[in-house]
C-alpha cells in the first residue's frame, strides 16, 4: 500500500530561500520558515496562529550547526527578543496553531519533547541545557506524540532533519562547535580522559 502525505509550501514573494508557510493536508498546524533578515516582513503576514513551538537554527545548506528550541504564545513576535539576544541563528522554524488545538498542557509537553530531542539527536550544538519536566495530562499524551511526530516530519521534508549526523562527526551530547573569532571547528570532549579533540575537517 502506498501512503501519501500532501504538504503545501507557499513561497512569500516567490523567493525559494525566503519566508515559507507550510501546511499538511488534514492537520491544523501551520509551519512558518523565517530567515532572520526577513523577520520584519514575516511579522506582517496575516492570519498566522500564535501558539506553538519553534527552533532557531544556525543552518548552512541543510547542515545544522546549532539549535535552540522554545515555545511561544506570541507567534512570530516571540522572535524579536531572540533577534536581539541570540546572535547565532539565521533561520527560525515555527510550528503554530490556535489555542483551541494547542492548550497550555500540550504546549508545555511539546516544548519538553522538542528540547529533549535536540539534546539527544544530531551532530549539532544546542543552547538548551536542561529538558523541562512538565506534567502531561494522560488524556493529551496521544495529541502531543502526534504533533511531535508531525513536526519532525515537516522539519525533514523542509531539509532541516534534526536527527541527521555529519559523517565526520559522531553524534552525542559531548559534541562542541565554535564559530568565534573567525574559527570554525567541531570537537569532542572525552570525559574519561579529560581530553578535547578537534575533529578532522574542522
Amino acid at each position: 500500500m502506498i501512503e501519501l502525505t500532501t504538504m503545501t509550501v507557499r513561497l512569500i514573494d516567490s523567493k525559494p530561500d525566503g519566508i515559507r508557510i507550510c501546511h499538511v493536508e488534514g492537520e491544523s498546524l501551520t509551519t512558518v520558515v523565517v530567515p532572520r533578515e526577513l523577520l520584519s516582513e514575516a511579522k506582517r503576514l496575516p492570519d498566522i496562529p500564535k501558539r506553538g513551538i519553534y527552533y532557531l537554527l544556525d543552518e548552512d545548506h541543510g547542515v545544522i550547526g546549532r539549535v535552540y528550541a522554545g515555545q511561544t504564545t506570541q507567534g512570530l513576535a516571540r522572535l524579536d527578543a531572540h533577534k536581539s539576544r541570540k546572535e547565532f541563528w539565521n533561520k527560525a522554524i515555527m510550528f503554530l496553531d490556535d489555542e483551541s488545538n494547542m492548550d497550555r498542557d500540550v504546549l508545555d509537553a511539546l516544548e519538553a519533547d522538542a528540547i529533549g530531542y535536540v539534546r539527544t539527536h544530531g551532530s549539532y550544538e544546542t543552547d538548551n541545557l536542561e529538558t523541562p519536566q512538565p506534567y502531561v495530562n494522560p488524556y493529551k499524551e496521544q495529541t502531543v506524540k502526534r504533533l511531535h511526530k508531525s513536526i519532525l516530519f515537516r522539519m525533514a521534508v523542509l531539509g532541516y532533519g534534526l536527527d541527521r549526523t555529519d559523517a565526520a562527526v559522531p553524534s552525542g551530547r559531548a559534541l562542541f562547535h565554535t564559530r568565534r573569532k573567525g574559527i570554525v571547528a567541531n570537537g569532542r570532549y572525552d570525559e574519561r580522559t579529560g581530553r578535547f579533540t578537534v575533529l578532522a575537517g574542522s
